[in-house]
């Protein structure tokens, strides 16, 4: 009996010996993309108070990245719509973006004609979005029901991208995706100062001490 084991085994041995064990994964290697694009928006110039600024901050907290560029019209022939005053406005704005956390704002003045006494207040900065990589264009069963048991679409789609669609849909800043390159620096804004001094990433309290079981031999 034993016998018999042993050439059964040595068999299955030698006829293993050409399987190919090099089976391609169907899990989705890929991950989170952030995706480039631009925000732009035009105010009157007198509308924009102190509350329309800092809802204009906050978005661009949540999404944007780089130089927020404002641009403030006058009209050269105007005796109230003047680049003065433009420019008088256009510094107001700033300060009051920078002083809703808004690192970086560039300013300028546009002339435009026979615009007469209305300045229009432009303000546009690039913005980042976290999105599941674009491998993962179609998510299986969310077209047709039908489609749910077709095991082609869901080879094509990829094991791995429903949980990458979920975790960029949760990210609350894509630019932190990009990391950073010194954290000692803090001019990056209160994240910046989180990581620094150690607090957590959506508050300003210092993190808790962890707790928990502890042994000892």
């Amino acid at each position: 009996m034993k016998i018999t084991k042993t050439l059964v085994m040595a068999t299955m041995v030698l006829s293993c010996a050409a399987c190919a064990f090099d089976v391609p994964s169907q899990l989705e290697s890929s991950r989170i993309e952030i995706v480039e694009g631009l925000s732009s928006q035009s105010y009157d110039t007198k509308s924009l108070d102190q509350n329309t600024i800092k809802k204009i901050a906050q978005d661009y907290s949540s999404s944007g990245h780089g130089v927020l560029e404002l641009t403030v019209t006058y009209d050269p022939k105007s005796k109230s719509n003047t680049a003065m005053k433009a420019t008088l406005e256009a510094g107001r704005i700033a300060q009051l973006m920078t002083d809703q956390g808004v690192s970086a704002v560039s300013t300028k003045v546009l002339p435009i004609a026979d615009s007469w006494k209305i300045s229009h207040a432009l303000v546009s900065y690039t913005t980042l979005s976290a999105e599941a990589p674009s491998v993962c264009d179609r998510l299986p069963g969310f077209e047709s029901h039908a489609d749910v048991g077709d095991v082609s679409l869901h080879k094509e789609y990829g094991y791995g991208c429903t949980i990458e669609a979920m975790i960029a849909e949760q990210i609350a800043h894509p630019e932190d995706l990009l990391g950073q390159s010194d954290k000692t620096r803090t001019e990056s804004g209160r994240r910046a100062e989180n990581v620094v001094e150690g607090r957590g990433y959506y508050g300003y309290s210092q993190s808790p001490t962890l707790g928990g079981e502890s042994s000892s031999n």
